[in-house]
């Protein structure tokens, strides 16, 4: 074996295929200005096969640069049993232009990393997952540029979800962005709990920000676009569209022995008919452990011609330890229920204020018995401030134009769909959550247009100003 230093290149001829797996080990290393760089000469990437194993295993190995490679698997069910680049207890290293595709686990794993960079990857046909980090604690990811698509699950996963497009999890700060996920979590073999497309979970300071998640699938549970799961912490998911999912798409959840899940923020993002069949709502809060604190849930605009907007859930077990989801300046328009409690009977998880409601068709307000904003705020104690309603049941007048199929998350503002029209009631009724509640609603409304620094906002993702 030879041990490589830092500056050192190795270098691939493109368009060519070499046997994997390529190692270093804790006696190769680079440094933060000479990366030790694995990658390809010439024109084209070239491959490197992994077989029945991994294509690169990186492990104790810092300031390592892996670029322009292909990277392949003999499939998740055709023999293959590992990651396709494993990187573990590695500080300061980068991966880009990479793409990974026929592995059983996950294409790009990361376990025990610091300062890793993953951009501009490709992760395609794997089992678990397409970008998945885990098992030893990671500091400071970052994840941007990437696709993860059509990884339908892991065979040998029967206890578990598999099937995910990108998932970080045991990782302290991380930023994934710019990202898209679709058409995962097709072929997962448990029967319980299943895959999203962009989540993170027991994870701190998370952000997951301008990305797109649509047509992702589950066999079973979930099969979302987005999700803050069980021990997530001061963490932010913002700027996002999701649609066309199985499940909802946005999951907030807590499972049972899940550590703290508290401080969490899910803003100014757009769903569009997501939860077609689990839980079926755009947005969906399930209580499954203990633990689970305040979440502030406002400025969405969820639009659901499929099933509900909002579904709410708490396990039986835990109606004792009913946490605070605030739910403030959404706007909530859908076909089924605009409110789906799944658990009535041990009481409502969300606290609601400032909201605006719409039914599609001709049904009307919905949410439990009740068929009138006003008689259901009166029954739960929701949306009142002040003594007065809060809450709007008003047609929106959003613009749609089609069916809003965008899948480019560099253009997100260019979307045309789900702005507010001038004369619409949601312009300047919401809530001032600087001045009522001391809460920062960030610097930009989904499209990008700039928040007022006082005085009311919109309701939902398209910030519009009174008078302009």
């Amino acid at each position: 074996s030879t041990s490589f230093a830092p500056g050192d290149r190795i270098l691939l001829e493109g368009g060519q295929t070499f046997a994997g797996p390529l190692e270093l080990g804790s006696d190769d290393k680079g440094t933060p200005a000479q990366n030790l760089v694995i990658g390809s000469w010439g024109p084209g990437r070239a491959t490197i096969d992994g077989g029945t194993g991994r294509a690169i295993s990186i492990e104790g190995c810092d300031y390592v640069l892996v670029r322009d490679l292909k990277l392949i698997g003999a499939g998740r069910k055709s023999g293959n049993t590992a990651h396709g680049l494993y990187l573990a207890r590695s500080k300061g290293s980068t991966i880009t232009r990479v793409e990974a595709s026929g592995f059983r686990h996950a294409g790009i794993y990361v376990t025990s990393g610091e300062d890793v960079r993953i951009t501009h990857v490709h992760a395609h046909n794997n089992g678990f997952a397409g970008i998945h980090s885990g098992g030893g604690r990671s500091r400071n990811l970052y994840v941007a540029d990437s696709l993860a698509e059509n990884n339908p699950g892991d065979p040998t996963v029967r206890k578990n979800h598999s099937g995910n497009g990108i998932v970080l999890g045991y990782v302290d700060g991380a930023l994934i962005e710019r990202s898209e996920a679709r058409y995962n979590g097709w072929d997962m073999p448990w029967t319980g709990n299943g895959p999203v497309g962009i989540w993170t979970h027991d994870a701190d300071r998370v952000v997951i920000q301008y990305c797109v998640s649509h047509h992702n699938r589950s066999t079973a549970l979930d099969g979302g676009g987005f999700d803050f799961d069980g021990g997530v912490t001061n963490s932010i998911l913002q700027y996002n569209y999701s649609h066309n999912n199985f499940g909802s798409g946005y999951l907030i959840c807590q499972y049972e022995g899940a550590p703290r899940f508290a401080n969490n923020v899910v803003r100014y993002n757009i769903s569009m008919d997501d939860g077609l069949f689990d839980h079926n709502a755009g947005i969906f809060v399930w209580v499954g452990g203990v633990g689970m604190e305040s979440t502030l849930v406002h400025n969405n605009t969820i639009w659901n011609s499929k099933g509900s907007a909002v579904g709410l859930g708490i396990s039986k077990k835990y109606a004792a330890h009913l946490p605070r989801i605030l739910f403030y300046n959404n706007l909530f328009v859908s076909q089924g229920p605009l409110i789906y409690n799944r658990t009535e009977e041990v009481g409502t998880v969300g606290e609601f204020l400032g909201n605006l409601y719409w039914a599609l068709g001709e049904r009307g307000f919905r949410a439990g018995p009740h068929k009138e904003l006003e008689a259901w705020a009166a029954a739960s104690k929701q949306e009142f401030l002040d003594g007065r309603l809060a809450g709007l049941f008003a047609e929106p007048r959003l613009v749609r134009s089609g069916p809003a199929l965008l899948f480019d998350p560099w253009k997100l503002h260019t979307l045309a769909d789900f702005r507010l029209a001038p004369d619409s009631p949601a312009v300047g009724a919401g809530l001032d959550l600087r001045a009522r509640f001391g809460i920062d609603p960030g610097p930009v409304d989904f499209f990008g247009n700039p928040l007022p620094r006082q005085g009311p906002l919109s309701i939902g993702a398209h910030e519009v100003r009174s008078g302009r």
